[in-house]
């Protein structure tokens, strides 16, 4: 009995091998796959301009908010530098970097997300040149839709 007890220790030891190499192949695979790639530079030169919040909706209770139910206006500016401010009622709140990379988002789906230091990353979708939407990428998080300023 001895050999088969040293047999079944050699095929738990190998299962336990092929366990840890699948887990950390999926791993990387998943990984690599989620790996930030800069997005193509005329993407990245459509978000530059100032931008005013219109409407946020999700969350969730399945939220719709506006300036006039929240009691405030929000600007952002997206600069040719990669500047990014974040302006409430007309007074700077938040300065940062920003980048524009594409991502695998939603576990299959790539798209264009936006990276600001300090926040949460947004997939970002235009209407036109003249409407931005940002949306967090997971199940309740707002979608926010802004448009631009001088385009009224």
């Amino acid at each position: 009995m001895g050999g088969f007890e040293e047999k079944g220790d050699r095929v738990r030891s190998c299962n336990s091998f092929a366990i840890v190499a699948l887990v950390i192949g999926l791993c990387f695979f998943m990984c690599a796959g989620n790996a930030g790639r800069l997005a193509e530079p005329d993407f990245g030169h459509k978000i530059v301009g100032e931008w005013e919040w219109v409407e946020s909706f999700g969350g969730f209770a399945g939220e719709h908010r506006t300036p006039e139910t929240e009691g405030y206006t929000k600007t952002y500016v997206f600069r040719p530098d990669h500047t990014f401010l974040h302006y409430r009622d007309g007074t700077l709140v938040f300065s940062a970097e920003y980048r524009i990379v594409e991502k695998v988002v939603w576990k299959k789906d790539r798209a264009k997300v936006l990276e600001i230091e300090e926040m949460t990353d947004k997939v970002i979708g235009f209407d036109g040149n003249d409407t931005l939407g940002l949306t967090g990428h997971c199940a309740d998080c707002f979608s926010e839709v802004f448009v631009r300023i001088g385009s009224k």
